[in-house]
């Protein structure tokens, strides 16, 4: 199964497009990550249809989990 690639939204951003539907995504929580000292979780859930999507920042860096 092919997945669609998207990119990172900027580590400023509080809203991202959702890669399923396409209505904003609202940031929902910014955390540490456990696993990297310098490292922040960014959590955004789609405001239509729920989908979750989280975004860990590392040093300029970003990935999706």
């Amino acid at each position: 199964m092919l997945r669609r690639i998207q990119p990172s939204p900027p580590i400023t951003a509080s809203s991202t497009p959702c890669p399923q539907c396409g209505a904003p995504m609202r940031i929902e929580s910014v955390e540490s990550d456990l696993n990297s000292r310098n490292a922040e979780l960014h959590r955004f859930q789609c405001m239509e249809c729920g989908l979750p999507r989280t975004y860990a920042f590392e040093l300029g860096h970003a990935a999706t989990f």
